[in-house]
């Protein structure tokens, strides 16, 4: 029987890191099924669900134990089942561009949660300009918004909360 299994490990960025992880994973068996793994500053992010047969669990999580301790990474491990479906929910992506400052992510999610909405995945960076250099900031967001939502009426109030924070905001539904 299939064991999923989530990791997140975190640490000072080299060469290698994915190599080394995802050995134990080849070694155990497992399946890679959804990641995420950035760096972060001076920092290593990974993050990752995995599958694996039930009887391979202690030695994989052994493993990758071993694995982080040898590299200095900090790790966590929980055990997990597949994400249940977001039956009348409509996917979509939400896109950020604009002046760099405090309070971005927090208003436009708070909008969003007042809404009913749920953030799937969100990636932000900062960028800078072409020819001046000022930092600007860039937000991806994928999110399920109930489907008795008005698209056109959660654009507009997007772009609006977006005008207050000098942000362009635009939302489109996800293409398959």
């Amino acid at each position: 029987m299939k064991q999923y299994l989530v990791f997140s490990l975190l640490g000072p960025d080299r060469t290698g890191l994915v190599d080394r992880v995802t050995e134990s994973l080849a070694k155990f068996q497992a399946n890679l099924e959804d990641s995420r793994m950035a760096v972060l500053g001076g920092e290593f992010a990974m993050m990752f669900l995995c599958s694996v047969d039930e009887a391979q669990v202690p030695g994989l999580t052994g493993e990758i134990e071993s694995v982080a301790s040898q590299l200095d990474l900090l790790m966590t491990h929980k055990s997990t089942s597949l994400r249940r479906s977001h039956a009348g929910m409509l996917p979509l992506q939400v896109a950020v561009r604009g002046a760099d400052h405090e309070g971005i992510v927090h208003d436009l999610v708070h909008h969003l949660v007042e809404q009913g909405v749920s953030v799937d995945n969100l990636e932000s960076q900062l960028v800078n300009a072409p020819y001046s250099g000022v930092p600007l900031f860039e937000m991806q967001m994928r999110i399920s918004a109930p489907a008795s939502l008005s698209l056109s009426a959660l654009r507009r109030r997007l772009q609006q909360v977006g005008d207050d924070l000098n942000v362009d905001v635009e939302v489109e539904p996800v293409s398959v």
